[in-house]
């Protein structure tokens, strides 16, 4: 079920914060959560990994990135502007996915 639809459905219709934890399926949740995303702008904690950036298509930093989101590393606060940088720091081809990084994405229209 799409989050759009699931929100609908449960009558949610604000959110301040996502958390995503799905193994490399964050694109499909964020594409079905547009409509909520564009309307909340809520901040999101997600891993990445190295899988998320073989397709810039299905690459969920870039379609926050598109939609105005700012990330940030959250261990050390580092902040990257672009979300190639995010994927630099990840080994491409690790389909099983032994190494990731958390992030915090932050659309810069919430601090409006």
């Amino acid at each position: 079920m799409r989050l759009d639809d699931w929100c609908t459905r449960e009558g949610v219709d604000h959110v301040d914060l996502i958390k995503l934890d799905v193994d490399g399926n964050e694109f499909p949740i964020i594409t079905g959560g547009m409509l909520l995303i564009q309307r909340c702008r809520p901040i999101f904690i997600m891993e990445a990994v190295g899988p998320h950036f073989e397709n810039d298509a299905c690459n969920p930093y870039a379609v926050l990135a598109g939609l105005g989101y700012r990330f940030r590393d959250t261990k050390t606060h580092a902040e990257y502007s672009r979300p190639e940088e995010i994927g630099a720091l990840l080994p491409r081809g690790d389909y099983e996915m032994t190494y990731s990084i958390n992030v915090i994405a932050e659309s810069a229209a919430r601090a409006r």
